[in-house]
């Protein structure tokens, strides 16, 4: 490829990085129509290599690059986001032509400084947060922030936003074929919010990103490093930065496991940044800040006297008294509640190891060795092959294979042939977002992964059963884990059957199962059909 012209007019220079999605290239706009990016000649080439050459394929890979060229063109506009200079197709690949930033990455930045100071890191923020306001408003997530992706430009000292994970969604999708089922993978670890890594990213998962960012520059501590209180799983960096109160505050609000409790747009952060004095007033004593509760649940005595304490509960729980089960049947204490439970649960001592349980994970590592984003069919073959050796009872690929990932597409669907291999659907919202199992695999051992997500962003329930449909007599689908669970038992003796008291609920050996109501624990109003 190097020292290669490509549409008669770049000139191949040298490759910037490579990877499953496909390869970046520093190129030389040879043309002399470089004057749209009048600093340099020079270019950056990205080629997308689709996986298959078949032509229904290639009719939608190149539907989904025509939609991402029109976002970068019109993202491009913007002074700091590179623009989009060129798109074409050669044979059967892809290539974006984009504008090339002399400067350098902040990831550079932070190993050449231990960490920046107060002033540098709002400065950094204040830098940053009206480009993603602008990307927001054109109804665009970038979903990979991180240090890399931020460049500081040489000629006026301004950060550069880079690399926007939409773009890579379409060289996932154009890699394999798949539309929805790779959303999950686009992302950095330690930079991407737990929502994103569900595939349902929101516009302040970009703030979360920044904020780990942000955290990393104050600290010198990378989020893979960072500690996590247990109870809560919010990261504990405070006490190793040295900063305000405010900015303490701003930068833990950006944080937040949950988006629920984390600041919903660009514009909110930097309203609460021009007030960071103002913050630490309403704050006084540090040492009293719960800095991993959510803003309004965090309270700092001021330590009144015994009669007015009284005086303040007796009011408290008259007002209390007459509106507390109102308000709770209406849903209004079901986040604080959701929350307590939570903690709750994570106070009960851990289970031991399950013996009978072994799950073997696809890392990033893995996926970096094989210079792929989803793992070779003959590699899942060979996976399974060597896992039969053991003799297993029921074994499950929760990955989705409807479209092959070559090589090894024949050896794969032979070694998903035997009755105890379980392969997954996605039903999914709407018929667009639904994705079919392996052609060859028998529907009896065929279950759905699809989860539901509680409106704080947390995942508590499981679904055992799904229409395909909404609709009556509709086809009733069974849950992945329930298909696994069931072929286990069997050796057991133990089957499905109706329950003596409803025959509407399953029963398992001496365990029933009995579907969810909408007021369900601490839940209220909730959609209990999943």
């Amino acid at each position: 490829m190097l020292g290669t012209r490509l549409a008669n007019r770049y000139h191949i220079l040298r490759s910037l990085g490579s990877g499953g999605f496909g390869k970046t290239y520093l190129a030389r706009d040879d043309t002399g129509t470089a004057a749209q990016t009048p600093t340099s000649p020079l270019c950056v080439v990205k080629q997308l290599k689709p996986a298959s050459g078949d032509s229904d394929f290639l009719k939608v890979a190149r539907r989904l690059f025509e939609t991402e060229v029109k976002t970068l063109k019109k993202l491009g506009k913007h002074d700091r986001i590179p623009q989009l200079l060129d798109s074409f197709e050669d044979g059967a690949d892809f290539y974006l032509v984009q504008e090339f930033i002399e400067g350098t990455p902040l990831s550079r930045e932070l190993k050449q400084r231990d960490r920046f100071d107060e002033s540098d890191v709002i400065a950094l923020l204040e830098d940053v947060l009206p480009l993603l306001k602008i990307v927001h408003d054109n109804h665009v997530i970038h979903r990979d922030i991180k240090p890399s992706n931020l460049i500081r430009r040489h000629s006026d000292g301004r950060l550069v936003l880079i690399d926007f994970g939409a773009v890579k969604e379409i060289r996932t999708q154009i890699l394999s074929g798949q539309e929805t089922t790779l959303t999950v993978g686009i992302g950095t670890q330690g930079y991407t919010p737990p929502e994103q890594l569900t595939g349902k990213p929101r516009y302040n998962s970009d703030l979360y990103g920044l904020g780990m960012t942000a955290i990393q520059s104050l600290t010198g501590v990378s989020p893979g490093q960072m500690v996590e209180d247990p109870q809560t799983s919010e990261f504990l960096w405070q006490s190793q930065a040295d900063a305000s109160v405010g900015l303490k505050l701003v930068l833990s609000k950006l944080v937040r496991n949950s988006y629920y409790y984390r600041y919903q747009s660009a514009a909110d952060v930097l309203k609460d940044l021009a007030r960071l004095d103002q913050l630490a007033q309403e704050f006084p004593a540090e040492a009293e800040i719960d800095y991993t509760a959510p803003w309004g649940m965090t309270t700092v005595s001021s330590s009144p006297s015994l009669r007015q304490r009284l005086g303040r509960l007796a009011i408290t729980a008259a007002i209390a008294a007459g509106l507390a089960i109102g308000i709770r049947q209406v849903g209004g204490f079901q986040a604080i509640e959701l929350r307590v439970q939570d903690a709750l649960v994570r106070l009960q001592p851990s289970p031991d190891v399950d013996p009978r349980l072994l799950v073997v994970e696809i890392t990033e590592a893995d996926l970096r060795q094989q210079q792929r984003d989803t793992p070779s069919d003959q590699a899942i073959a060979d996976a399974i092959q060597i896992l039969q050796t053991h003799a297993p009872r029921a074994i499950g690929l929760d990955l989705h294979r409807e479209i092959s990932q070559p090589p090894g597409h024949e050896a794969l669907m032979q070694t998903l042939q035997p009755d105890n291999t379980f392969t997954i659907t996605k039903i999914g919202d709407t018929p667009e977002e639904t994705i079919p199992p392996p052609e060859a695999v028998d529907p009896e051992r065929v279950g759905f992964n699809d989860f539901v997500v509680d409106p704080d962003g947390v995942i508590r329930r499981s679904l055992l059963f799904s229409a395909a449909e909404n609709r009556a007599g509709s086809e009733v689908l069974h849950g992945f884990s329930l298909r696994l669970a069931q072929k286990y038992l069997e050796t057991e003796g133990i089957e499905a059957t109706a329950s003596d008291r409803n025959p509407e609920h399953m029963r398992l050996g001496d365990a029933v199962f009995t579907p969810i109501a909408a007021t369900a624990g601490v839940y209220r109003q909730i959609d209990a059909r999943g």
